[in-house]
């Protein structure tokens, strides 16, 4: 007796085929591993905020399961205004932080937006369908390279919040000092938006134009 396929598998066969636009392998293998660290930091984060607070896990979760990691860290600096906490532990803090806030702009508008393609091979993030003036607009190439970086610099973030939250715990045992620690805690960002490398040529000192010598009178 031969084999039947079974009601509608046929079809289900044809539907397998993506209609939807798809990115190069490359750049969703990169955009995996960025996403996957970046949920690793905003984790962090908010644990951070727990143990600076100094609020128990049942009352954290009741109180703050709801705050995005920009509130998150909005309330964290505030935290620490409050309880008069300073030194070089949360300049290095800050630091991080600030490069997380610039990451994060990038990962919404990549999850809001998504990278399309363009006629010369680049992969670009618009926000063209909510921006409604012109000085709104944004645009921004994105590559795996882009999030490469990204995912690097996270890495060293959530070891600078790592240590952070275990010295707040404990001053018996210097956590940064552990295998791999250490290097990470070194580390110089590797991402930069592109608005700031061009904000930093226009900063830039330039010679002052030679002047021309007054004009002589004729003799």
């Amino acid at each position: 007796m031969s084999a039947h396929p079974l009601p509608g598998s046929a079809g289900r066969k044809r539907r397998d085929k993506m209609l939807l636009p798809m990115a190069p392998a490359k750049y969703l293998a990169a955009l995996g591993r960025f996403v996957h660290a970046f949920s690793w930091v905003e984790d962090h984060v908010a644990i951070l905020l727990w143990i600076t607070a100094d609020v128990q896990q049942p009352t954290a979760q009741a109180l703050l399961s709801g705050v995005k990691i920009e509130q998150a860290i909005s309330l964290l600096g505030r935290v620490m205004d409050a309880r008069e906490i300073s030194g070089p532990d949360r300049e290095a803090l800050e630091e991080a932080l600030r490069q997380v806030s610039l990451i994060n702009k990038v990962r919404n508008e990549i999850l809001h937006f998504g990278a399309k393609a363009q006629q010369d091979g680049r992969l670009v993030i618009s926000n063209q369908r909510t921006a409604h003036i012109n000085s709104r607009l944004r645009e921004v190439t994105i590559s795996p390279e882009t999030l490469a970086d990204m995912t690097y610099d996270l890495d060293a973030i959530w070891v600078r919040l790592h240590v952070y939250g275990w010295r707040l715990r404990s001053d018996h045992f210097d956590f940064s000092q552990s295998a791999g620690h250490a290097e990470r805690l070194e580390r110089p960002w590797r991402y930069r938006p592109p608005q700031q490398a061009a904000s930093t040529r226009k900063t830039q000192k330039t010679p002052p134009a030679q002047q021309l010598p007054p004009p002589t009178s004729g003799g």
